[in-house]
């Protein structure tokens, strides 16, 4: 109705009796900071993206949500007013406080219905307020990038995750978050960048995994992590690949029950010099991906790869050692940009043409 009114900024008094349907109601109304005065709203079902980047808008909001199954995107972008709701009926708060920059205020939701919350307040910058939900989240099913850049939060989390399939990106670059994260992960698929960038993160980990397959760069760059981490029934275990890379203080215990089921393990450790735990235990059959795997550890045998292409392998008193010193292509991080790369390899071959000059003179 007002989607996109750029200079729209009246009060509004509806009669809203028969209001179902408010998707995108105020959206992009980057003027709008009026009044909001509804009538009774109990057949209000959808509020998706209401108020999504209405930048200004920073007024109370009391119409009732009894009925409202949908906050997807509700305040992404906007305000920062207390939220008091009632969100029985809501199954998804996606991106229900996306970018909401100035956004710092308590939530304490009826989460009986919850079933995702993806992005809920990703890159929520200021955001460090309590997350209360005030009944169990056992229908809860997606946290993915639940907490994504929101660079400010560090408050205590107590979620019911029985159902959870996806936690990556979950803490990705929460650069303030240290709390501990005691969830139940039974039905987890995918920890992918979990706890990437989330600088100053330093909890024990203990997780239950029947049903995890990846773990890509799930500690990459936390750089002050150096705690136990336990991953217990991982036998659908498939990618470890950057899992620690650049967590530059990791030295800790690293129990992962069952390794037999992996195939990549590209850069695990790559860039951790403090990691120096001896794994030769670990069951490498299937592994087709191990370049760069670690600098100072000691090796599990590799019958398929070879963890040390390009650099050189070390007997040492934690047995075979992988040295990959700069520069060296073969070692490069997978993960830089494609182009980075590229760039690199044609510099590599210019200077080997020069060398080649350098002879021939």
């Amino acid at each position: 109705m007002f989607f996109s009114a750029s200079s729209f900024n009246q009060a509004i008094n509806f009669d809203t009796s028969a209001l179902y349907d408010a998707t995108e109601l105020f959206a992009s109304a980057s003027a709008f900071n009026s009044s909001v005065n509804f009538t009774a709203t109990d057949q209000l079902m959808y509020t998706r993206g209401m108020f999504q980047n209405a930048t200004v808008f920073n007024q109370p909001i009391t119409f009732q949500t009894t009925a409202v199954t949908d906050m997807r995107q509700m305040f992404a972008g906007a305000r920062n007013q207390p939220v008091n709701f009632q969100t029985g009926n809501v199954q998804n708060m996606d991106s229900m406080f996306e970018s909401a920059d100035a956004f710092n205020q308590p939530i304490n939701f009826n989460a009986s219905s919850l079933m995702t919350a993806a992005s809920m307040f990703s890159l929520a910058a200021s955001f460090n307020s309590p997350v209360n939900f005030t009944t169990s989240t056992a229908q809860l099913t997606n946290t993915r990038r639940m907490f994504m850049n929101a660079v400010s939060f560090d408050q205590p989390l107590v979620l019911q995750t029985d159902l959870v399939q996806d936690m990556s990106y979950m803490f990705y670059r929460a650069q303030s978050f240290n709390q501990s994260v005691n969830f139940n992960t039974s039905n987890v698929k995918d920890m992918n960048f979990m706890f990437a960038g989330a600088l100053k993160f330093n909890k024990p980990i203990d997780f239950d995994v029947p049903r995890l397959r990846q773990t890509l760069q799930m500690f990459s760059g936390a750089t002050n992590f150096n705690q136990n981490v336990s991953l217990r029934t991982t036998s659908m275990l498939t990618t470890t690949a950057g899992m620690f890379a650049n967590a530059s203080k990791f030295n800790s215990t690293l129990s992962i029950s069952n390794t037999s089921g992996v195939i990549n393990k590209t850069q695990m450790f790559l860039e951790v010099p403090k990691f120096e735990q001896i794994l030769a235990s670990w069951d490498t059959a299937n592994v087709t991906g191990c370049v760069a795997f670690c600098e100072y550890c000691g090796l599990p045998s590799f019958p398929l790869c070879s963890p040390c292409t390009g650099g050189r392998l070390n007997s040492s008193s934690r047995g075979s050692v992988c040295h990959c010193p700069p520069p060296n292509l073969n070692c490069e991080p997978s993960f830089a940009p494609r182009e980075e790369r590229g760039r690199e390899r044609e510099r590599e071959r210019e200077r080997e043409r020069e060398r080649e000059r350098e002879i021939e003179r």
